[in-house]
């Protein structure tokens, strides 16, 4: 004998003994008779044919909510799509942001400490008349400082010396000989002083 298995659901009443029924929907057992018991489908599940048609029911008012909300869901699908394109974008423009804010405040304080309050200022000048050679100038001065402890240090400082002279907006060959010692000369003897 062959097991036929077929392919679509249908309704048939259960002939199996009336203690040993319950209802999968509202848990009901025998006692609780509420009309013909069925079996929707092959398994051991039984219900009411009362419960199994309100729960038909009720699963397809909530399918056109799920339409309504399919609108909602590709928005948000679409935003979780922007945001996980956009944050390593986000994330690397932040952190190159704070790298730059932080080595140009350190450049800003290195020229201060080295030259005093009164000469750094003059220096430095106005930060809301800095030209764009500052702003490129200021942060190279911690990234030159600390190249100079490598290797390639009797290459860099002399740079660095040109570059914070350019950014402060001095020219090396118009460094004049003064007592005392003005900021610009100092800067532009540091490399052969070390």
């Amino acid at each position: 004998m062959s097991n036929v298995v077929q392919d679509e659901p249908h309704l048939e009443e259960s002939t199996a003994s009336n203690e040993e029924r319950r209802c999968w929907i509202c848990f009901g057992d025998a006692s609780d008779s509420q009309g013909k018991w069925v079996k929707p489908c092959q398994c051991s599940l039984e219900a009411h044919q009362k419960c199994l048609l309100e729960w038909i029911a009720e699963k397809q008012k909530g399918s056109s909510l799920k339409k309504d909300n399919s609108i909602h869901l590709a928005l948000f699908n679409l935003l979780d799509t922007l945001i996980r394109t956009g944050a390593p974008y986000i994330a690397a423009l932040g952190l190159g942001g704070s790298f730059l804010i932080s080595c140009t405040t350190y450049g800003a304080f290195t020229i201060m400490t080295l030259f005093g309050a009164r000469d750094g200022e003059k220096l430095i000048g106005n930060p809301a008349l800095w030209t764009w050679k500052t702003w490129t100038g200021l942060p190279l001065i911690p990234i030159l400082l600390l190249s100079s402890e490598t290797r390639w240090g009797d290459f860099v400082l002399p740079v660095a010396a040109v570059t914070t002279l350019r950014a402060t907006g001095v020219s090396p060959n118009k460094i004049k000989l003064t007592w005392p010692i003005s900021p610009a000369l100092t800067i532009g003897l540091m490399p052969w002083v070390r």
